[in-house]
C-alpha cells in the first residue's frame, strides 16, 4: 500500500446535504472506523475551524467527480495549503500544477498516492501560495467589475 511507512494523518470533511450523501458518508465513516491514522467529519463545520484545520494540514485533497467550483479549495489556497484536485469544474483553474498543487490527469489509486507524495517535494512555501491566492481573487473581482461596467449603457 502507498502510505505504509509515512506519517500521515487523514481528516475526511463534509456536509452531507441529502440522503444519498449521508449514506455515503456512513459508509466511509465505517470503512475508515478502525484505522487510526483517519478522522472522519461530517456535519457542519464553520469557515474558522476549516480555516484552523487547513493550517495545520500539508494539503487538501478534492477528488470530485462533478462540481463547478469549491470554496475549500480558495480556502486552502487561502490559508497557502496546496490542492491536490482533478481536471473538473473549474477546480484546475487556480491550481499551478507542481507549484499550488497537483492535477491529476488519470484518476486512479496510484496517481492520487502519487500525488501526496509529490506535495511534499515540488510545491511552494505557505506564504508564497497565500501571496499567489491573494492575487488571483483580486484579479478575478477587478475582472468582474471591469465586466459588470464595459456592460452599462452609455
Amino acid at each position: 500500500h502507498f502510505l505504509r511507512g509515512y506519517p500521515y494523518c487523514f481528516m475526511i470533511c463534509g456536509n452531507p446535504k441529502n440522503s444519498e450523501q449521508v449514506k455515503i458518508s456512513e459508509k466511509i465513516k465505517q470503512e475508515f472506523s478502525e484505522v487510526e491514522a483517519v478522522r472522519c467529519n461530517f456535519s457542519f463545520y464553520s469557515n474558522e475551524q476549516a480555516k484552523t484545520w487547513l493550517s495545520i494540514a500539508n494539503a487538501v485533497v478534492l477528488p470530485y467527480r462533478e462540481i463547478v467550483q469549491s470554496g475549500v479549495e480558495a480556502l486552502a489556497l487561502g490559508q497557502g495549503t496546496p490542492v491536490i484536485v482533478r481536471e473538473v469544474g473549474a477546480l484546475s483553474e487556480d491550481v499551478v500544477d507542481g507549484w499550488n498543487g497537483v492535477i491529476l490527469k488519470v484518476n486512479t489509486v496510484e496517481e492520487w498516492g502519487k500525488a501526496l507524495l509529490s506535495i511534499h517535494s515540488g510545491v511552494a512555501d505557505r506564504e508564497q501560495i497565500k501571496k499567489y491566492s491573494e492575487k488571483i481573487s483580486g484579479d478575478k473581482i477587478t475582472m468582474k467589475l471591469l465586466s459588470g461596467y464595459l456592460k452599462l449603457p452609455d
